[in-house]
């Protein structure tokens, strides 16, 4: 579950010029998210409109490519915030937990259980009363126990102050709410990752510092299974700006952190291994030239390698998509250039997945549509792979990987209907073979 504003920003830039998603004289399918079950069935929720308001909308997909009946998870009229507040995650059993930002004054995180027979269960609000919440993050672990993650405040502030979390029983039992960072005069970014035993792993950033001195931190906590709270401990080096942190866990329940911190001159990304017991190897920085690196993304292996990807900016008109393997024992590899560097190439708003093996691939957003790269876990990279339809213009892909290594990607497409004067926006998804043979486009929603 990678976390996002919406790519139709970057888009309207570049390639359309009309109504906005959502507005009167369009159709709107958008925001998609994705959970993908060890035995390939996968969970695509995204946003939709029921008449009244957007609302959250889900259905599955077997390994076979057969489809669930679409169905509305989110309650009818209340309307909910696309991309970043949107996320899905499975349990490896079948079940998977939606969770949402709820419109209103303020608004509510949300989540609800969708069972392997596509039962949905109550809608449950995690939140406190009368606070701002925001953006929110789910993990669950095998039996089906989830922890949620979320910016929040106190009180009648509409600035995210503290970050929140609260767990979620396997049978639906919620407990109580817990804050997890110190009080700042922002937060946000917050990522959870959850171990085989239930216990979890939180990053976020902070603002710290006053005036000149103001920057920002990155820190982490462990919630461990029965909700006891770890101490609150800093990633970022002291005194130094840093943000957008990812994590990921191993099957021994040590974390990988990646995050950007600043150098001087640019932002750079930074790597950090925690072992199970807590203890923090220090940082390492596989970029130290080149333009700001931007929209970090990480995916772990169970046996503790991992795959890192950027973006960053080619001259003034472009920006380039990178990636970096780590090993089990902390070798870096090379920096690979995955998308093209020509003038008025872009990628943006990519995602990326690794499958147990350690084969690895990402999807992005370019000027001819959504693309796909794969690497191997010996290391050897595929040409890049048109994933959407040629000439239509696409945005905000997502791609998860099944226990075998193959891959499924989804993503919204927009397109123009004279005839109405609407724009009409779809989600797709298709699927990749572990030696990348490209199903057939399918389409969940529009």
């Amino acid at each position: 579950m990678r976390r996002r504003c919406s790519g139709w920003a970057t888009l309207a830039a570049t390639v359309l010029v009309g109504a906005a998603v959502g507005a009167p004289g369009a159709v709107a399918a958008e925001n998609p998210v994705l959970a993908v079950q060890p035995n390939g069935t996968a969970h695509i929720g995204w946003m939709d409109f029921d008449g009244e308001a957007n609302v959250l909308k889900e259905r599955s997909r077997t390994s076979l490519g057969t489809l669930s009946p679409a169905q509305w998870v989110s309650p009818a009229g209340a309307g909910l915030f696309g991309l970043p507040d949107l996320a899905v995650a499975a349990d490896g059993s079948g079940n998977a937990l939606y969770v949402w930002n709820r419109l209103g004054d303020p608004g509510a995180i949300q989540i609800r259980r969708r069972a392997a027979d596509g039962a949905l269960g109550a809608v449950q609000t995690v939140s406190s009363a009368g606070g701002y919440a925001s953006r929110p993050d789910v993990a669950l672990d095998g039996p089906g126990n989830a922890v949620i993650v979320w910016s929040g405040s106190s009180g009648d502030t509409s600035v995210p102050t503290v970050i929140k979390a609260r767990r979620r029983s396997a049978a639906g039992v919620l407990g109580p709410v817990m804050s997890l960072s110190p009080a700042a005069d922002e937060v946000g970014e917050a990522r959870v990752a959850i171990d085989s035993s239930g216990g979890a792993l939180a990053v976020w950033s902070r603002t710290d510092g006053d005036g000149e001195a103001r920057h920002g931190v990155v820190e982490l906590r462990r919630i461990a299974p029965n909700g006891t709270l770890g101490p609150v401990t800093p990633v970022s080096s002291p005194g130094v700006r840093a943000g957008a942190p990812r994590v990921g866990l191993d099957a021994d329940g040590d974390a990988i952190i990646a995050y950007v911190e600043h150098d001087g001159t640019r932002y750079t990304p930074r790597i950090r291994r925690r072992t199970a017991a807590g203890v923090l190897s220090a940082p390492q920085s596989p970029v130290t030239s080149g333009a700001s690196v931007a929209e970090l993304d990480l995916a772990v292996v169970p046996d503790g390698r991992s795959m890192l990807t950027w973006t960053r900016p080619v001259g003034s008109s472009s920006s380039t998509l990178q990636a970096l393997h780590r090993a089990a024992d902390g070798t870096l590899g090379p920096v690979l250039t995955l998308s093209s560097t020509a003038a008025g190439a872009f990628a943006v708003h990519h995602d990326a997945a690794v499958d147990p093996q350690g084969n690895g691939a990402v999807v992005w957003m370019s000027s001819s549509g959504i693309r796909l790269r794969r690497r191997a876990a010996d290391g050897t990279v595929s040409l890049a792979q048109q994933l959407s339809a040629v000439g239509v213009p696409s945005a905000d892909p997502r791609i998860g990987f099944d226990a075998a290594g193959t891959a499924l990607a989804v993503w919204e497409s927009r397109r123009r209907d004279d005839s109405t004067d609407t724009f009409i926006e779809a989600v797709h998804a298709r699927r990749v073979s572990p030696t990348g043979q490209l199903g057939v486009i399918q389409t969940l929603g529009q």
